[in-house]
């Protein structure tokens, strides 16, 4: 696993491979908004360590369902394994649905290679 794309699949899917998940999650307030923030760290079996963090504002959570509400989610390799090196290191999004359409893109090339 030297890709960014196998981790990122294998973090969602929660694959056997991960031995470890933290999650830490605040709300803060900002001027009258509500912005919440989510860090996920998860440790695979070859050593490797990727770092999930989203970061939204609570209130775009009440828009309707054909609106994608902006936000960020951020993929980082933190610890490479302890053979290979991970290319990328980094895949951000600005949106859940950028994010889902990217994922299914991942899944339907991983199953055709």
């Amino acid at each position: 696993m030297n890709n960014l794309i196998t981790y990122i699949l294998a973090f969602n899917d929660d694959a056997p491979e991960i031995i470890d998940r933290q999650k830490h999650q605040q709300t803060v307030k900002e001027n009258e908004t509500n912005i919440h923030y989510t860090e996920e760290r998860v440790t695979f079996s070859n050593g490797t360590v990727m770092l999930k963090t989203t970061e939204f504002d609570e209130t775009l959570d009440e828009l309707d369902d054909s609106v994608c509400p902006e936000c960020w989610i951020n993929y980082e390799i933190i610890t490479q394994p302890n053979k290979g090196l991970i290319t990328p290191k980094k895949k951000i999004f600005t949106s859940q649905c950028q994010e889902s359409f990217w994922l299914k893109l991942q899944k339907i090339r991983t199953n055709l290679h």
